[in-house]
């Protein structure tokens, strides 16, 4: 158990690890003021100004986070940072760090960190907080100190070359050289001191960074510790095979889901075929543990999710609660509660209104309940039972428990069940059947202009995971067979045009590979 703690200026206490446990986002500066007298200038009126929240004001709200069914609160950084706008963007994030050793004084001291640690300890939950590793601010005195800790200044031109993304900067930001051995030291030393108030971390920007580094600095931070740190990585990836290695090649106990953010909100929000997230959970089989990965449905860096659903607060309901009938440990953001807007930046950063209604919040905290009766929602394996443009059945199963979760687009009877426009549940008592072997599967295309080179491309490894120069060729008839597990699949068509790829058009295609499935047929274009 890894919520083990021995922490500096309270006894050593053990905190219980809840199934279906979920994390709680707060941008210190937007969630609470508790301390008006270390607001220095704030501007309320303005959303690139600081608005005045504080570790206090995160400790007053605890009970609030308790009722909802929180289990862990999740700070973004909290240390010594530029406090002053940059060309009309507003530093009031706190990821431009000046100082990792030291507390931004707008946020408060050491001492209101402990308070927020112990009122958490007491109520079984944890805090987790949030570093930055890859870089420090434009103004940070290391840049003139130790100028051969970071990389040459130039912008990353090509996101998708591994070399930029990791040795240039990332809007640029100063970009820190990890594989210095001085510069991981002084990066697991400022990890290390404040280990003694968190519970874990979560690690900012991951692409951006060695993964080899990450696992050494993550090692090295429990040896100083004297114990495990739990750590989640930021991987702003929606490809789960990429997610999957960034997992285990940095040593992470957890990754967010990145992958899963984006299918929730195209099928909750956008009416997308629910085969797609029926696809991105096949992929479930790439990770070292599903159940572990950080699931969510916005962030801060993310358009919010009422947004995503264009102001329909049903519909941004029934997403929370098809989100929080899956696999993972859900993270909820700051005013989702309340439905707070906002497409980028700084509007998805809105302070949270507490005179505000919270229409959602009841889809949250019965969703976390669930969770907790329930460990097969939180923990279990998924299988799909069901699947049409407007329906998607699965069972999660763990030991010998079933849940059957029913998502419809719509009112709908299945098997016997009304089922309701959103999520429905219930106990399966005769669910969670051993799965199918691998077994061979027929693709079929027609209207294939002739003399081109035709594949299928999709969501599987076997597939190319998307990538059309690793997926298979399709013969000159038009035919394809491949051996798939059991899952669903999304796929297309892509013919090579020169150096290029032509993509068919329209939706992706879902194959649901089951025993005695019938071949998948597709016309092109």
């Amino acid at each position: 158990m890894w919520w083990l703690l021995a922490c500096a200026a309270s006894a050593p206490i053990v905190v219980a690890e809840a199934p279906g446990d979920a994390i709680y986002l707060t941008m210190v500066d937007r969630f609470a003021d508790g301390d008006p007298s270390n607001n220095a200038t704030i501007d309320l009126s303005d959303p690139q100004a600081f608005h005045g929240g504080d570790l206090r004001g995160v400790t007053a709200h605890v009970d609030d986070l308790a009722k909802l069914g929180v289990g862990t609160v999740w700070l973004t950084p909290i240390f010594a940072m530029r406090t002053e706008k940059l060309e009309g963007h507003g530093a009031f994030h706190g990821y431009w760090v000046k100082d990792p050793y030291a507390l931004e004084p707008r946020f408060g001291t050491e001492a209101d960190l402990a308070a927020l640690r112990d009122a958490l300890h007491a109520r079984g939950m944890r805090l987790v907080l949030d570093l930055v590793w890859n870089h420090v601010s434009f103004d940070a005195p290391l840049r003139t100190e130790k100028p051969q800790w970071f990389h040459p200044s130039l912008p990353i031109v090509n996101w998708d070359d591994p070399v930029e993304r990791e040795t240039h900067e990332v809007h640029g930001l100063p970009d820190l050289a990890q594989e210095d051995p001085e510069v991981s030291a002084w990066l697991v030393g400022a990890a290390t001191r404040w280990a003694a108030y968190a519970d874990g971390f979560r690690i900012d920007a991951v692409r951006h960074m060695p993964l080899e580094s990450q696992r050494a600095m993550g090692a090295a931070v429990d040896s100083a510790a004297g114990r495990h740190v739990w750590r989640v990585g930021e991987v702003f990836d929606g490809d789960a095979a990429r997610l999957a290695a960034s997992w285990e090649g940095g040593g992470f106990d957890a990754v967010f889901d990145f992958p899963l953010r984006y299918a929730l909100i195209d099928v909750g929000c956008h009416s997308a075929d629910p085969g797609r997230i029926a696809s991105v959970l096949a992929s479930d089989r790439l990770y070292k543990d599903p159940s572990a990965l950080v699931t969510f449905v916005d962030n801060h860096d993310t358009s919010r999710l009422i947004t995503e659903c264009e102001g329909d607060v049903e519909r941004a309901g029934r997403t929370i609660d098809l989100w929080l009938a899956l696999r993972g440990t859900p993270s909820i953001t700051w005013g989702t509660e309340t439905a707070t807007p906002g497409k980028g930046e700084p509007e998805n950063r809105a302070s949270f209104d507490w005179a505000a209604p919270q229409p959602l919040a009841d889809h949250l905290r019965d969703g976390l309940a669930k969770r907790r009766t329930s460990p097969a929602l939180a923990h279990g394996t998924t299988r799909v039972v069901a699947l049409s443009p407007k329906l998607l059945v699965l069972d999660r199963t763990l030991a010998e428990k079933t849940v059957r979760v029913a998502w419809s687009d719509g009112a709908a009877t299945w098997d016997g069940h009304t089922l309701v426009d959103g999520v429905t549940t219930w106990d399966e008592p005769n669910g969670g059947g051993a799965p199918a072997a691998a077994s061979p599967v027929s693709f079929r295309v027609t209207g294939l202009p002739e003399g081109v080179q035709a594949r299928v491309v999709g969501s599987a490894p076997e597939l190319g995971a998307w990538d059309p120069s690793r997926a298979p060729v399709l013969s000159s008839a038009g035919d394809l067979t491949v051996s798939l597990p059991e899952g669903v699949v999304a796929w297309k068509v892509v013919v090579a045009d020169g150096a290029a790829w032509r993509w068919a058009d329209g939706a992706d295609s879902y194959a649901w590979v089951r025993a005695g499935a019938a071949d998948f047929l597709r016309s092109w274009p």
